[in-house]
C-alpha cells in the first residue's frame, strides 16, 4: 500500500505530461483506426487539391521511411534506448528536468514527446509497422504521433538554443 501511495505521489507531479501525453496518445490512435478502417492501402483523397491529401501508407520503416521492414530492429533498438536512459543517462535528463519543471510549455513539450513516441511504438507493436496518412505531396507521409514529436523537438531547441542562452547571458 505504501508503495502505491509513493506511485500516486509521483503521478501527481507529472499532471500536465501524463494528461497531455495520453491526449496524444489517443488522437493518434483513434486518427489511425479511422483511416485504417475507412480507406484501402494507398488510398488517397484530397482535401485541399494539390496541396493536401489523406493517403493511407504503413511504414515499416523511421523517419522518411528509412530502414524499411527492419521492425524487429527497429523495436530492440528503442527498448536499448530506453533502457540506455535508465542505466547512464536517467540523472542527467532529471537534472534537465528539475531545472525546468517550472515552465508549463515545456512539460506540455514532454507530454507531446511521450504522447507521440508511444502512439508509433504501439503502432509497432501491434501492427508491425507505422500507420501514416498526412501527405502534403511535398514532403514524405507523416501522422499526428509524428507532429506532436516534432513540434516538441522544435519547443526543445528553441528553448535550448534561445531561452537557455538568454537566462546565462542575463546572470
Amino acid at each position: 500500500m505504501n508503495s502505491l501511495k509513493k506511485i500516486f505521489g509521483l503521478l501527481k507531479n507529472f499532471n500536465i505530461e501524463i494528461l497531455v501525453g495520453i491526449i496524444c496518445f489517443f488522437v493518434d490512435q483513434i486518427s489511425k483506426i479511422i483511416i485504417i478502417q475507412n480507406f484501402y492501402m494507398y488510398e488517397s483523397i484530397p482535401v485541399i487539391k494539390n496541396i493536401f491529401y489523406l493517403t493511407y501508407i504503413q511504414n515499416s520503416g523511421i523517419a522518411f521511411g528509412i530502414l524499411q521492414n527492419r521492425n524487429m530492429f527497429i523495436i530492440i533498438f528503442i527498448l536499448i534506448v530506453i533502457i540506455g536512459y535508465f542505466l547512464f543517462i536517467k540523472e542527467d535528463l532529471k537534472k534537465l528536468y528539475n531545472t525546468n519543471n517550472n515552465s508549463n510549455l515545456f512539460r506540455f513539450a514532454i507530454g507531446l514527446l511521450i504522447g507521440g513516441a508511444i502512439g508509433n511504438f504501439a503502432d509497432r507493436i501491434f501492427l508491425g509497422s507505422v500507420v501514416d496518412f498526412l501527405d502534403f505531396k511535398i514532403w514524405p507521409i507523416f501522422n499526428f504521433a509524428d507532429t506532436f514529436i516534432c513540434i516538441a523537438i522544435g519547443y526543445f531547441i528553441i528553448h535550448f538554443i534561445f531561452i537557455k542562452a538568454k537566462k546565462s547571458n542575463v546572470t
